[in-house]
């Protein structure tokens, strides 16, 4: 249990702009000096729509905060990119938000990818590869508790946010939200770790889904092509795919 607990952004602000229909953060900070990496694997690991964004090597402008997170309250994929922003902006606009100088980071919102599918959304391309891994052309998770990993401070902070028109009444919302947090609390408290790091990963079946002799005639022909001037750049890939443990 959290005891004597002091919130970054007092009750009083929180209720003020939920009130006015605002998604309002509720936030704990508590010293945190380790690797966030075993809280990530356990929660990534119970839970099936979990994610974790890390900053491995501090930097002060650019690699300050990791963010971890799950039980998404929404979760958006596109398969095609025909009409993907009107969707994005449809679902986006039920919630607002607004900036507090307590926390110049990431607090709530949509963490996911859009793939270079995407491109035919805004220009008639060529389409030429393969679609052999059915993934989606944009998915997203709406996230609204997570930790945020400060690097610099050694520090954590404990977010969850209350949603206007979700949540009800300002004191069920409240309520919910310091659930998430001792929630939190107990499983930064309560895990082991490790003296050494965070062990070993065992990799299996690692490979590529070209052969090098493939990859070198793309070279060829891709040099060939700039030399011709037909091209002056090619962005060059190969898929890799492994095990891991």
């Amino acid at each position: 249990m959290l005891a004597n607990t002091f919130f970054l952004i007092s009750p009083g602000r929180i209720q003020f702009w939920y009130e006015k229909g605002f998604v309002v953060p509720l936030v704990v900070k508590i010293p945190f000096a380790q690797d966030p990496w075993p809280i990530a694997k356990q929660a990534v690991t119970a839970a099936p729509n979990a994610f974790f964004l890390d900053s491995n090597y501090f930097q002060p402008k650019t690699a300050r905060y990791s963010y971890l997170g799950w039980k998404p309250f929404r979760i958006s994929r596109t398969e095609k990119s025909g009409g993907v922003l009107s969707k994005l902006k449809t679902l986006f606009r039920p919630y607002r938000a607004r900036k507090w100088a307590e926390l110049p980071f990431f607090t709530v919102g949509a963490v996911g990818f859009l793939s270079y599918e995407l491109a035919h959304a805004f220009e008639q391309l060529p389409d030429y590869a393969r679609d052999d891994l059915r993934l989606d052309c944009a998915a997203f998770l709406f996230v609204r508790d997570l930790l945020v990993f400060d690097h610099k401070e050694s520090s954590c902070f404990l977010i969850a946010n209350l949603i206007p028109g979700k949540d009800g009444s300002f004191e069920r919302a409240f309520k919910r939200a310091y659930q998430f947090i001792e929630e939190a609390y107990n499983l930064i408290n309560n895990l082991h770790f490790p003296e050494n790091g965070n062990g070993r990963m065992v990799i299996r079946r690692f490979q590529a889904d070209s052969s090098k002799r493939e990859f070198k005639q793309m070279v060829r022909r891709a040099k060939e092509y700039i030399e011709a001037g037909s091209i002056y750049q090619a962005n060059l890939s190969q898929r890799f795919s492994f095990e891991f443990k």
